[in-house]
């Protein structure tokens, strides 16, 4: 006693004549002993063997649920060392160490000072083998031979408060929970519930309770009804000129594609819950560029075969603005023409005369039929 615990040696040697009193007002005077050893003492001088105390609490509940009995308790750990894992959980009939309903094992040490939830459920038809059967015993630190006995279970410094009984309710308050989906809008109504749309006006989960008598007993029946909005989607899509349209249950022919760039509409689906989703569709139309397919040289001889510079008729349907502007080396404009079925054959417009083996340059404007300009330039020869 005239040691601390870190092994030092105070400055003042403990008064072997102390005296203690507990809340009971019981005096002890442990050390006043002729050669007599003392064994550890708590605060009030009360002799004690350090030992982990499993101890059930008051915060339990017990709920009858879907045809289920489910009990909740918490215990706590009041003693000074941990209580070892695994550790059994014994459910007795009607008393301690009466028939066996059910045991577990917990694999979690509990620490001193710490505690625990437990929660256990049991079927109505489990429980039915049980005649007779009107309250569960539950006993912590218990492998069905007693409290803390031999055998794997960890000794305790109090075997009185490891016990909690549950009754059995013969007519029990039960509750079940029934889950629907609706569309935001309409009612539900079935044989316990009548909601109007009134009572919904926006998506999200509600959450209902009605009580129901079924025959001499009462139940609680829990609606959890998820309401569901119309959905709105934004698709941006591109395709190129020529082509169908099908996707999300759209069909778009491509002759309703031919002569613009971009489709704005809109697609009705029905979701898994019956609900509508709205799909907005923007759909971009891809032109491709106008390609003029000009050739490099004509031959003016009139032999009937690439006489003339000019541009394909196919070519032609695709082009809305069309000039063109020949000229010699020298700069000078030679030929020109507003008209995208220009047919020139060599002559130069000054004279009228044809002037062989010369290279003249070209320049042509034109613009497509969504207004796209483009402008091409190159030589053709005259041979």
């Amino acid at each position: 006693m005239n040691v601390n615990n870190d092994l030092t040696v105070p400055v003042v040697n403990f008064n072997p004549a102390t005296t203690f009193v507990d809340p009971q007002g019981v005096v002890r005077r442990p050390f006043n002993n002729f050669l007599q050893q003392a064994t550890m003492l708590d605060m009030y001088g009360r002799p004690f063997v350090p030992l982990a105390n499993a101890t059930m609490t008051n915060d339990t509940s017990v709920l009858f649920e879907n045809n289920e009995m489910v009990i909740t308790y918490r215990f706590c750990n009041t003693g000074s060392l941990v209580l070892n894992s695994p550790f059994t959980i014994t459910y007795y009939a009607n008393a301690h160490q009466g028939t066996v309903i059910h045991t577990e094992t917990v694999n979690t040490p509990l620490q001193a000072d710490d505690c625990m939830y437990i929660t256990v459920r049991f079927t109505e038809a489990e429980l039915a083998v049980y005649l007779d059967l009107d309250s569960i015993v539950v006993a912590l630190n218990d492998n069905g031979n007693g409290i803390a006995q031999l055998g794997g279970q960890q000794e305790e410094c109090d075997l009185t408060d490891n016990i909690m009984s549950f009754s059995i309710n013969p007519c029990p308050i039960r509750q079940s929970t029934v889950l629907a989906d609706i569309c935001l809008g309409e009612s539900y109504v079935d044989e316990n519930f009548n909601i109007s749309a009134e009572d919904i006006p926006e998506a999200r989960e509600y959450h209902f309770f009605r009580r129901i008598q079924i025959g001499d007993c009462d139940s609680v029946v829990q609606l959890k009804l998820r309401v569901h909005a119309v959905l709105h989607h934004q698709i941006v899509e591109t395709i190129s000129q020529g082509a169908d349209y099908n996707q999300h249950g759209l069909f778009i022919p491509q002759e309703m594609l031919s002569d613009v760039t971009r489709i704005d509409t809109s697609v009705v689906l029905e979701s898994v819950y019956g609900c509508d989703s709205v799909l907005d569709i923007t759909l971009y139309i891809a032109f491709p560029e106008v390609e003029l397919y000009l050739p490099n040289a004509i031959t003016a001889n009139k032999d009937g075969e690439n006489d003339v510079f000019s541009i394909p008729e196919w070519v032609q349907s695709q082009i809305a603005d069309f000039e063109i502007h020949i000229f010699n080396r020298w700069g000078e404009i030679v030929y020109y023409s507003p008209d995208k079925n220009f047919r020139w054959d060599g002559h130069v417009s000054a004279n009228g005369s044809v002037y062989h083996s010369i290279v003249y340059v070209y320049i042509i404007r034109y613009t497509d039929l969504k207004g796209k300009k483009y402008v091409r330039k190159g030589t053709i020869t005259v041979l």
